[in-house]
């Protein structure tokens, strides 16, 4: 059975090439995508989605305050926060939000692949 993924970032592009990519694994499958924060939480609601791949800097409402309000009504649902700026996070606010797992963007989408499998646990 496939697990569902809500991707959310600012730029079409991230979000294209993150669904592309996805729709190649197997046992993935994205179920919607968002914009920024606001959307995102809307978004979460509506779809139940297994993980959630954030990113950190957006318009409306950043990456951390959505994933608050997202934990908030389903804390069972992973998310990745997938963002250039890893290095503006401390430890304190990816464990006090609940986020499962920080992604660099610059490092490589095939990062993004594992810490998404490895969190559903899904084989490659």
């Amino acid at each position: 059975m496939a697990k569902h993924i809500l991707i959310v970032d600012d730029v079409p592009a991230v979000r294209f090439t993150v669904r592309r990519t996805l729709e190649r694994v197997p046992d993935l499958q994205v179920c919607g995508e968002a914009s920024d924060g606001g959307e995102a939480i809307e978004k979460a609601a509506q779809l139940s989605p297994d993980l959630v791949v954030m990113d950190l800097s957006m318009p409306t409402m950043n990456g951390l305050e959505a994933t608050r309000r997202i934990k908030r009504n389903a804390p069972h649902v992973p998310v990745i926060l997938y963002t250039l700026h890893k290095d503006a996070l401390s430890k304190f606010d990816t464990l006090s939000l609940g986020i499962s797992s920080v992604v660099d963007k610059g490092v490589g989408i095939d990062s993004l692949i594992a810490a998404i499998q490895g969190l559903l646990k899904t084989t490659p």
